[in-house]
């Protein structure tokens, strides 16, 4: 993209990345950047962030390094780069009754980025890392996860946003 995709400033006029913290600001109580941006906007600057425990092995790093950082025992999971990311999809995750983690299916695949999960998953999760299994699937299929099937209309919410091209 030529740029951290983060930094991509949206439509509205601010970067993705604050789209995606004012969206979690509504429902979390603490809210933190898993891994490190140089281009954290002026307004979250004070954002505390978790290094990963573990390096270039994907977003399976990020959720060793949050489940491992003792902050709580559950956490909501999303991605920076959700440029359509709404309220109103968060809340169903929030919503749903199941056994963690919860995650949402959308045209029949998961989407683990997005999820809720639970610190009892760790060894689970260190395990795949140390058999260089680096999935989430593989993380999900080996938990007795619940998932939700996204609405139809609101699975634009759930746009990763990698190129230029992907944003609607």
């Amino acid at each position: 993209m030529g740029l951290p995709k983060e930094a991509i400033i949206l439509k509205s006029g601010i970067p993705m990345i604050e789209h995606v913290y004012n969206t979690l600001s509504s429902f979390c109580t603490k809210i933190v950047l898993v891994g490190s941006s140089s281009s954290l906007p002026i307004s979250l600057k004070g954002l505390e962030e978790i290094s990963d425990n573990y390096y270039d092995i994907g977003p399976i790093g990020g959720l060793e390094a949050l489940l491992s950082s003792g902050i709580d025992h559950e956490y909501l999971t999303v991605p920076c780069d959700l440029d359509q990311l709404s309220s109103e999809v968060l809340k169903i995750l929030l919503e749903a009754d199941g056994r963690l983690p919860i995650v949402f299916r959308n045209d029949n695949h998961l989407e683990p980025l997005i999820g809720r999960y639970t610190a009892s998953i760790l060894p689970i999760v260190r395990g795949k890392i140390i058999d260089n299994v680096y999935s989430l699937n593989a993380v999900l299929s080996d938990t007795g996860y619940t998932d939700i099937t996204v609405p139809k209309n609101l699975s634009v919410a759930l746009n990763n946003a990698n190129t230029i091209g992907d944003f609607k």
